[in-house]
């Protein structure tokens, strides 16, 4: 098994979805920024611009995403919500 744990591209991308929504459910705010790491393989503008679509379709727009390389799955390192 690989550090991405046998998953595609678009199985992870789900996984850190429901990762976000997960976390943001649990705070007070909008959610404005994300810091995400990911792989340096994975297609980083892609998948970007497909957490902004996600991301507005289910009522947050305008979320700023900022990305590092980094080792394994792709992760959320930090979140920003205005009060």
């Amino acid at each position: 098994m690989d550090s991405s744990g046998g998953y595609t591209v678009n199985e992870q991308v789900e996984q850190l979805e429901r990762h976000i929504a997960g976390y943001a459910a649990t705070r007070t705010g909008r959610l404005v920024a994300l810091t995400l790491s990911l792989p340096a393989s994975f297609p980083v503008k892609e998948i970007v611009a497909l957490l902004k679509r996600r991301l507005a379709r289910d009522g947050t727009p305008g979320v700023d995403i900022r990305t590092v390389a980094g080792e394994g799955p792709p992760r959320m390192l930090a979140a920003e919500f205005e009060r």
